[in-house]
């Protein structure tokens, strides 16, 4: 059965049988044992990942997959505009607003140099641990929407 990647990233590990293009083959194709080329089947040697959008084929059924996959898996080739089957369709369904990670990356920015002005760290000088520890939770907060802005677009 043909599932997409609604989340992040779906990971499997050592020893799962998937159905793969030639070129997600060609991407991982150290850590695959390749059945038949031709038709695209694998066995995978060590932990494959796949992101968001990509398209892989499983012989186990919807409901059979374990919580963790289903959570980032959808059933049937999704494309863009049209809302997938599976348990992570209402996920599927909703494009990401670039306004609103973009207001957030903003936001996350501003509040990072607002943090470094008011413990007197400029980002030009050597920073010690003492200062990081001082903007941590800052630094985490831009650090995650610079990261959901950057997946969003596609970068």
């Amino acid at each position: 059965m043909k599932y997409t990647v609604t989340g992040r990233v779906c990971a499997f590990g050592e020893g799962q049988k998937l159905k793969l293009s030639s070129d997600q083959i060609d991407a991982r194709r150290h850590a695959l044992e390749v059945v038949d080329e031709k038709s695209g089947k694998v066995i995978t040697k060590s932990e494959v990942q796949f992101k968001s959008g990509e398209t892989i084929d499983l012989d186990q059924a919807e409901d059979d997959l374990p919580s963790s996959l289903a959570a980032v898996l959808t059933a049937g080739a999704a494309s863009k505009g049209k809302p997938g089957k599976g348990r992570s369709a209402k996920k599927a369904d909703v494009e990401p607003d670039l306004d609103a990670l973009e207001a957030e990356l903003e936001a996350a920015e501003k509040e990072f140099d607002a943090a470094l002005v008011k413990h007197g760290i400029s980002v030009f000088d050597e920073v010690s641990d003492e200062q990081k520890a001082l903007v941590t939770d800052e630094m985490e907060r831009l650090a995650k929407a610079k990261a959901a802005f950057d997946a969003a677009v596609g970068e």
